[in-house]
C-alpha cells in the first residue's frame, strides 16, 4: 500500500511539474512555444476540378457526329450437291452494315473510316436532326483506314478540330458513335499517346 501511495506521489509531482513548465514556457517564451509547436501542413495545390457531367461538351460535339448505313452484295456460292443449272450456281448475298462519321465541313465532307465504306455500293448517311442522305466516297485509304465521303445537304453542323500542340498525353477524349447500331452512344478515356512514328507498321506514320 505504502509503494502505491509512493508511485501516485511521484506521478502527481510529475505532472504538476510537466504543467507548469508547459505554463512558463507559454507565458515567458512565447516565440519558443511556436517553434515547439508541430507545422501545420501545407494545403495542397489546387487543381482543375473534373466536371460533374460531361452532358455540356457532348451536345456541342453530337451534332456533327453522323451514322453511316451500308450496303454490299456479296457472291454466295450454292452448295456443290444443288441440282440447279451451272449458271446459277452463283448467288449474291445482300449485305448491311454500319459505321460512324464526323462533318468536317459545312459544304458536306465527312472523315469516316477506309473498313466502313470498303467494297459496298450504298451508301446513307443519317444526321442527329434526322435527316437521311446518299454520300459518295471521295478518297480512301486503306493504310490508315481513313475514307472521305460526300453528302450534298444544307445547314450542316462542323465539328471544330482541335490544334495538335494543344492535345496532351493524359487530356481526356469523349467518343461520339453509332456503336452497334445504338446511335450517338458515348464513351470515355484519355489520350495515351501522340507523335507516335517508326511503328514499321505503315509507310508513312507521325500521328
Amino acid at each position: 500500500m505504502a509503494k502505491i501511495s509512493e508511485l501516485l506521489a511521484f506521478l502527481t509531482r510529475a505532472v504538476v511539474t510537466g504543467l507548469a513548465l508547459a505554463f512558463l514556457i507559454v507565458y515567458f517564451w512565447p516565440s519558443l512555444a511556436g517553434r515547439l509547436r508541430a507545422p501545420e501542413p501545407e494545403p495542397a495545390a489546387a487543381g482543375p476540378v473534373a466536371p460533374g457531367s460531361y452532358a455540356d461538351a457532348v451536345n456541342r460535339a453530337a451534332p456533327a457526329v453522323v451514322s453511316i448505313y451500308t450496303r454490299s452484295m456479296t457472291p454466295a456460292a450454292v452448295a456443290p450437291e444443288s441440282q440447279r443449272p451451272p449458271k446459277s450456281r452463283l448467288l449474291y448475298r445482300l449485305s448491311a452494315d454500319e459505321g460512324s462519321g464526323v462533318l468536317l465541313s459545312e459544304d458536306g465532307y465527312i472523315l469516316t473510316n477506309h473498313h466502313v465504306i470498303s467494297g459496298v455500293q450504298n451508301i446513307a448517311v443519317a444526321l442527329w436532326d434526322g435527316r437521311v442522305a446518299k454520300a459518295r466516297v471521295v478518297g480512301s485509304d486503306p493504310e490508315t483506314d481513313l475514307a472521305v465521303l460526300k453528302v450534298d445537304l444544307d445547314g450542316l453542323p462542323v465539328a471544330p478540330v482541335a490544334e495538335y500542340p494543344t492535345v496532351r498525353v493524359g487530356d481526356v477524349v469523349l467518343a461520339i458513335g453509332n456503336a452497334l447500331g445504338l446511335r450517338h452512344t458515348v464513351t470515355m478515356g484519355i489520350v495515351s499517346a501522340t507523335g507516335r512514328n517508326d511503328l514499321r507498321s505503315l509507310p508513312y506514320e507521325d500521328f
